[in-house]
């Protein structure tokens, strides 16, 4: 299995006919279905980057301190 993040892909000029407000023909970008993909290792050493992993530790830390304390009444142990 292949896992990757598309960063961009690849455009071709295409001859079009206006219509509307703005008549006759142009070349306009289209998607040629061709894509630059970033494998799914950079994507993780990404994500493991210090300042991220302490981001999400501080945001983990958050949500904890938010959370009710189980009692022993409380029907959560």
């Amino acid at each position: 299995m292949l896992l990757g993040l598309v960063h961009g892909h690849y455009e071709i000029p295409q001859d079009v006919a206006f219509s509307g407000d703005i008549l006759g023909s142009g070349k306009v970008p289209v998607n040629a279905g061709m894509a630059a993909v970033i494998p799914a290792q950079k994507i993780i050493d990404l994500f493991m980057e210090d300042n991220l992993v302490r981001e999400r530790e501080e945001i983990a830390q958050q949500v904890a301190a938010t959370q009710p304390t189980p009692t022993p009444d409380s029907g959560d142990g």
